[in-house]
């Protein structure tokens, strides 16, 4: 059994709730029997209602409706949502994993996010790139036109547009980074969790990809926006980047005072984070060293320092 009426009933029984209970002042038993059985599509009013009585959004059970099991679908791709937040490869991988044991990951769109969540894992943890590169080029020449515009394909170019930048490729990544944001655009999902936090992905290496090419007020134009749409929705996880390469933005402009300001925010979030991913790539950069040497006498910078040390 698929669609929207599965869900309900797979929700409603994880509730143990009857028909009776959900149904009472809504609408009959047998309507919702026949809803549960996908004979009947429900009216956005009596969805509403029902997902309020259920405590649940229902409407972002939609595009889990065509899926075998949804419920568990929509999980994986949530917790793969906040392992992206969090920067966490590891459960990124064991997520992809787990995964595999479902039909619906073997199917397009939902395979694109199981391969994207493995490809990141080798390119960040085992350091693959050559071998990663061409499995998502393969994977990426494979998609038919409408796929290739699809938000899933998004996952995907930014596993490229990364594995680009870690191949030195800069201009090709820049080229990727500037496609998933003409579909980003377009699909305007900043609403959707997963979404946003693939837009604010994409933005990272956009910044990161701008700099490579020493488009340097384009670097700190981007990072300034990303800035402002992290503030409005609250999500800092990837802060030591983004202040970080707004840093290394300001001091090849000129700007030192505030290149030190934004600087000492990229390590205080650093440390405060304690993400040693982020940290193995941060100290590895060149301009991370060159402002470290800058600003040596600053009180953060030698606080940074003792951190490192103790890690």
């Amino acid at each position: 059994m698929t669609g929207l009426g599965a869900i309900i009933r797979e929700l409603r029984e994880e509730k143990n709730m009857t028909r009776g209970e959900l149904t009472e002042g809504i609408c009959t038993e047998k309507y919702l029997y026949l809803i549960e059985k996908g004979e009947r599509n429900p009216s956005a009013d009596i969805l509403l209602q029902f997902g309020r009585r259920l405590k649940t959004d229902l409407y972002q059970f939609y595009r889990y409706s065509d899926c075998q099991e949804p419920l568990k679908v929509a999980r994986i791709v949530e917790e793969l949502n906040k392992a992206r937040g969090l920067t966490d490869y590891d459960e990124r991988l064991r997520l992809a994993k787990e995964a595999e044991k479902l039909a619906d990951f073997k199917n397009k769109p939902w395979f694109y996010i199981k391969e994207s969540a493995k490809f990141e894992y080798y390119l960040v943890i085992e350091n693959k790139v050559k071998e990663t590169l061409a499995a998502i080029e393969e994977l990426i020449e494979s998609m038919t036109e409408e796929e290739a515009i699809s938000e899933f394909a998004t996952v995907l170019y930014l596993a490229y547009a990364y594995a680009l930048e870690r191949d030195e490729q800069y201009e090709k990544s820049y080229e990727i980074v500037a496609k998933i944001e003409d579909i980003q655009e377009k699909k305007k999902e900043y609403y959707n969790p997963v979404a946003l936090n693939v837009v604010i992905e994409t933005g990272i290496i956009s910044i990161v990809s701008s700099f490579r090419l020493q488009k340097y007020q384009e670097t700190y134009d981007k990072a300034q926006g990303l800035r402002q749409l992290m503030k409005d929705f609250a999500l800092y996880a990837r802060g030591s980047w983004l202040f970080a390469f707004l840093a290394f933005s300001c001091f090849c402009l000129g700007k030192k005072e505030e290149a030190l300001l934004n600087f000492k925010r990229a390590l205080t979030m650093q440390m405060l984070s304690k993400n040693r991913v982020e940290l193995t790539y941060l100290t590895a950069d060149e301009s991370y060293k060159k402002l470290m040497e800058e600003f040596a006498d600053d009180y953060v910078v030698k606080e940074f320092v003792r951190y490192c040390q103790l890690s």
